[in-house]
């Protein structure tokens, strides 16, 4: 989990916090993978090819983008 929020800006991002409301949330993940990146997102599209391990986690963020757009699909675009 900490390469993910590390890569996706997660851990220097002062606009989410504990109040952040779900609409405030969405126009978020607008900003950063484009509405119909994230509102489109399907398994099905999940990027093959990108490594990453338990040891070391995510190396690019190539699957970490995918899961951002997931999360923001999913209603919980925090870290």
């Amino acid at each position: 989990d900490g390469s993910y929020c590390f890569l996706e800006g997660h851990c220097v991002n002062e606009a989410v916090t504990a109040n952040t409301t779900l609409t405030e949330a969405e126009a978020l993940c607008d900003e950063k993978y484009g509405h119909e990146e994230w509102t489109t997102v399907a398994m099905a599209k999940v990027p093959l090819g990108s490594k990453h391990s338990k040891e070391t986690g995510f190396e690019s963020r190539g699957l970490t983008s995918f899961f951002g757009k997931l999360a923001c699909a999913m209603g919980n675009y925090h870290c």
